[in-house]
C-alpha cells in the first residue's frame, strides 16, 4: 500500500508539476497574448492617428484647391481688366495722335488763312489804289475833255 501511495504521490507530484508547467505555459501564452494585444492596440492607435492626419491633409488639400480656383478666377479677371485697360490706353493714344494731327492741320490752315488775309489786304489796297487812279484819271480826263470841248 505504501508503494501504491508513493506511486500515487509521485503521480500526483508529476501531475502537479505537469499542471504547474501547463499553468506556466498558459501564463506565458497569456502574457504573449497581452503583449500582442497591446501592440495591436498601439498599432490601431497609430493607424487611427495616421488616418486622422490623412483626413486633415485631404481637407487642407481641398481648401487649397478651392483657393487655387479662386486665385485663378481673380487672375483671369485681372488679365481681362489689363487687356481692357491696354485697349483703352491704345485707343486714347490713337485719339491723342489724331488730335495732334488735327491740331497741326488747324495750325497750318490758320497760317494759310493769315497769309490769305494779308494777300487780301494787299489786293484790297491795290484795288483802292487802282480805283483812286481810275477816279483820278476819269476826273483828269473829264477836266481835260471838258476844256477841249
Amino acid at each position: 500500500i505504501q508503494e501504491q501511495a508513493k506511486q500515487i504521490e509521485l503521480k500526483a507530484k508529476e501531475s502537479a508539476d505537469t499542471l504547474s508547467a501547463k499553468e506556466k505555459e498558459i501564463l506565458e501564452a497569456s502574457k504573449a497574448l497581452a503583449e500582442r494585444e497591446a501592440a495591436a492596440k498601439d498599432a490601431q492607435q497609430k493607424q487611427d492617428a495616421a488616418q486622422n492626419e490623412l483626413d486633415a491633409m485631404i481637407k487642407e488639400k481641398e481648401l487649397l484647391e478651392g483657393e487655387v480656383v479662386k486665385v485663378k478666377g481673380e487672375r483671369d479677371e485681372l488679365s481681362r481688366k489689363l487687356a481692357q485697360a491696354t485697349g483703352d490706353a491704345n485707343a486714347a493714344s490713337d485719339l491723342a495722335r489724331k488730335h495732334e494731327q488735327k491740331q497741326a492741320e488747324v495750325n497750318s490752315l490758320n497760317r494759310e488763312q493769315e497769309g490769305l488775309k494779308k494777300d487780301l489786304r494787299k489786293a484790297n489796297a491795290d484795288l483802292r489804289a487802282l480805283q483812286e487812279k481810275e477816279a483820278a484819271a476819269k476826273a483828269g480826263a473829264c477836266d481835260a475833255g471838258c476844256m477841249i470841248m
